[in-house]
């Protein structure tokens, strides 16, 4: 027993697969036991099997409730064997509850956790391999920079809770103009990007802009009241306004806030002149 239960910890310490892990406390209990069956129930629950003569049901615990059970078909349960099937048990929750923490960490290293886009990180990534393909294609590409107008005022009305319920609702809204090789992040409070890999030429990136801004001026239905929000674009195109991720990010967030300067509520194109006001 100790020295299976010392084999599986070493493997509960290291592996990044939950149902691997699992698998492997299945087929370890099994021989050290030689069971007729081991099986493992998500939820605590258990099957009409559970209920046969001869099966012991050991909980396995998660984060203040049972996350399973192992089930334990064999002849002779001793006091011992009891004892390394409750030490199993315990490695096999530790073992899940790191899984399910490296999970959540890694979620929220690449992905905004309010909307579940894309963040900043992965779409500086995710701009930078498309501009490689797009240099080797000689194809255009472009980043629409979106920010809500005046979202503060919504959440002085309806609370925190109302302008989350908004960004997400909003988010679903940009995920519906874009194509399937797209990508749509949140960058931070209200402000999101859009990577249009898809165009036949760069000015096409307009209509895009122009489906935004009509998607987002949709009545959102919040706390049962119609909210109406508006929308600024700023657009920048590859290969004329940058060669690289952040300059293009940097461009497109530039002609946004052009576009706020200028009344709202609309797009503007990347210039140099814009540049050469920001400086």
């Amino acid at each position: 027993y100790q020295e299976a239960i010392g084999r599986f910890g070493q493997s509960a310490l290291a592996r990044r697969d939950a149902e691997e892990l699992v698998a492997e406390a299945l087929e370890t209990t099994k021989r050290a036991l030689q069971a007729r069956k081991v099986w493992y129930v998500e939820g605590g629950r258990t099957d009409a099997q559970a209920g046969a003569v001869g099966t012991v049901l050991v909980a396995v615990h998660g984060e203040g409730a049972a996350r399973g059970t192992l089930c334990i078909d064999a002849d002779d349960i001793t006091p011992e064997a009891i004892a390394f099937l409750n030490t199993m048990a315990s490695l096999l929750s530790t073992g899940l509850q790191r899984i399910e923490s490296e999970g959540k960490l890694s979620f929220l290293a690449q992905f905004d956790p309010l909307t579940g886009l894309a963040n900043r990180v992965v779409l500086t990534d995710r701009l930078a391999e498309l501009l490689v393909h797009a240099k080797r294609r000689a194809a255009p590409l472009a980043v629409l920079s979106v920010d809500l107008d005046d979202f503060n005022l919504v959440n002085d009305a309806l609370g925190h809770g109302g302008g989350d319920a908004l960004l997400k609702e909003a988010a679903m809204r940009l995920l519906g103009v874009v194509s399937n090789g797209d990508t749509v992040a949140r960058l931070g409070s209200d402000e999101f990007a859009l990577v249009l890999a898809e165009l036949m030429r760069p000015e096409d990136a307009a209509v895009v802009a122009q489906k935004v801004i009509e998607r987002l001026s949709q009545p959102f239905m919040l706390n049962g009241k119609e909210t109406f929000v508006t929308a600024s674009v700023g657009i920048a195109a590859f290969p004329g306004d940058g060669g690289g991720a952040e300059a293009l990010i940097s461009a497109a967030a530039a002609a946004m806030y052009r576009a706020k300067q200028s009344g709202r509520n609309g797009y503007r194109f990347f210039t140099f002149d814009i540049t050469q006001r920001t400086r």
